[in-house]
């Protein structure tokens, strides 16, 4: 997998802008999310500079604005080490909460939980939820009770097919279906969970299965470094992502989906899985 890997690489060297940063596609606007990706995959550490230049009080922010944005948590794990940056970062997510919300009889679970939003003020979402839980435990934040809420809150989550939708389990007395990007997340964020592992169990079957009938780029990198992080080899999604990259080296010509395929071969070669929390 190397030869693909270091194509990958050199796509997103190409695809760096000139501000140090990186769009979600080669030319445009550089943005936290891609940037952050990058910088994991092993792209240019130039792009650090430009993240830590959108450092708006202790958290991200997009250009322009000043609120706090939701990669504050990948710019936690990108950075690596543990400076004094990663701290206010790492200090802002523990202040950071979704809002409480009235639940009625139609929503089935429970508001009262907070977990993480995607905008300051608003809704927790799994998604951000899952990524401030990550960021949190791998920079030694493990028994803090914000994180315990947080993975109260997605053990609250769980759709009736065993994995995860993007917020409800279930609306107006109908159950929603789970995705496989967003169970492989929640999955990931309660890796180290041991009351949760009946939990788990069920929803690693359950992207066994769906990422195989709707495998897209981003489910089988996300897929393949969540079964990495429980030891659990599949080859054959290894196999189906390799043979979605282009011949300029990426995958859609897409510098965050490149970046995740990159850091699941890289997984599935038995090297280092960004993802996975320390035992």
């Amino acid at each position: 997998m190397d030869e693909r890997e270091n194509a990958a690489r050199k796509f997103l060297i190409g695809a760096q802008n000139a501000d140090g940063g990186w769009s979600y596609v080669p030319g445009g606007t550089s943005s936290p999310e891609s940037t952050c990706y990058a910088l994991m995959a092993g792209a240019p550490t130039e792009g650090a500079c430009w993240l830590m230049a959108h450092v708006h009080g202790d958290a991200i922010a997009l250009d322009g604005d000043n609120e706090p944005h939701w990669t504050t948590s990948l710019a936690v794990i990108a950075l690596g080490g543990n400076n004094g940056l990663q701290r206010r970062l790492v200090k802002w997510l523990l202040t950071c909460e979704g809002r409480k919300v009235a639940m009625g009889a139609e929503v089935a679970m429970d508001g009262n939980l907070r977990g993480w939003p995607w905008a300051t003020g608003c809704f927790s979402w799994v998604e951000p939820t899952s990524y401030a839980l990550l960021a949190l435990k791998l920079h030694g934040q493990k028994n803090h009770p914000r994180v315990a809420e947080g993975e109260r809150l997605l053990l609250d989550r769980v759709c009736a097919d065993g994995g995860w939708n993007y917020g409800n389990p279930k609306v107006m007395g109908a159950a929603l279906p789970s995705f496989v990007p967003t169970t492989a997340l929640a999955v990931l964020a309660l890796q180290d969970v041991a009351p949760a592992r009946d939990v788990v169990t069920r929803a690693l079957q359950f992207m066994n299965i769906e990422v195989r009938k709707r495998p897209s780029d981003l489910s089988l990198a996300l897929a393949i470094l969540c079964f990495n992080a429980f030891g659990m080899a599949k080859a054959e999604l290894v196999e189906a992502l390799a043979r979605r990259q282009r011949t300029d080296g990426s995958w859609q010509g897409q510098v965050h989906l490149t970046a995740l395929a990159v850091l699941a071969l890289e997984a599935s070669g038995e090297a280092r899985n960004v993802f996975r929390l320390p035992k």
